[in-house]
């Protein structure tokens, strides 16, 4: 069975993290189908919007499993297949798409959070745009308790998505914060019960899926372009970017 799963159904693509016996931990496999998967999507004009979700019920990703990344990439380990040598040979850019950093990706993501979303997992999340979680799912980044820090984006784009100091906290204190907790911080944007969570993603991707496509991914687009910057350059950003698509609908 593959470590991701890619369904196309309509208008929305769902990609799931498909290693529940290992917690859906990222394994070269994962991370090399994941970042083809984005490439097809965002070739695919007959996808509009992504679900991104997890097998299992209490994980949505740990993190990576660091016994069949690390000895892959130290060289510790020859290649067992294509995917351990892909992710040898291509490491950077399999990680740069992987987890979208920096990627102009303008199809929304909705993610839809099972469980616990911890270290990779949380930085996969942060290249979401609607994030639905489970009231029980956990959130946190670990990797500094580990001898490690961060490398799948946080470092850049966390302090982006919410406050500074609760980035700070979350990356240099290492420890979980609860759901609620997530959501009062603005790390995710919706709460219900775990049996809910998949079928909420879905109710919002069709929503989205039904508006015209243009307008959503250029709404995206201009909403990444004008982040973190000065008001007086966001509103130039934003004009430039609604000139540009009034002229693609002429």
């Amino acid at each position: 069975m593959s470590d991701l799963l890619f369904e196309k159904s309509g208008r929305i693509a769902t990609l799931t993290l498909n290693r529940p016996d290992r917690k859906n931990a990222m394994s070269p496999q994962m991370l090399v189908l994941l970042a083809d998967a984005w490439l097809e999507i965002e070739r695919d004009d007959a996808i509009r919007v992504v679900i991104l979700s997890a097998a299992g019920s209490e994980f949505f990703c740990p993190g990576g499993d660091l016994d069949s990344l690390v000895p892959v990439l130290t060289g510790k380990q020859e290649p067992a297949d294509e995917w351990e040598r892909r992710f040898r040979d291509e490491q950077t850019e399999v990680a740069r798409v992987a987890f979208l950093n920096p990627h102009a990706f303008d199809k929304p993501i909705v993610a839809a959070v099972n469980g616990d979303a911890l270290s990779a997992g949380c930085e996969l999340l942060q290249a979401t745009d609607i994030r639905i979680a489970s009231r029980a799912a956990r959130f946190g980044l670990f990797e500094v308790k580990r001898g490690l820090i961060p490398a799948g984006g946080s470092l850049a784009k966390l302090q982006q998505q919410i406050p500074y100091c609760r980035a700070a906290q979350l990356i240099l204190q290492a420890e979980a914060i609860s759901a609620e907790e997530a959501q009062s911080i603005g790390l995710v944007g919706e709460l219900v019960d775990r049996d809910r969570v998949l079928e909420r993603a879905r109710e919002v991707a069709e929503r989205l899926a039904g508006f015209d496509p243009a307008a959503v991914q250029k709404s995206k687009q201009t909403l990444r372009r004008t982040r973190g910057l000065p008001e007086e350059e966001a509103c130039l950003v934003q004009q430039i970017c609604f000139d540009e698509f009034m002229a693609e609908q002429a």
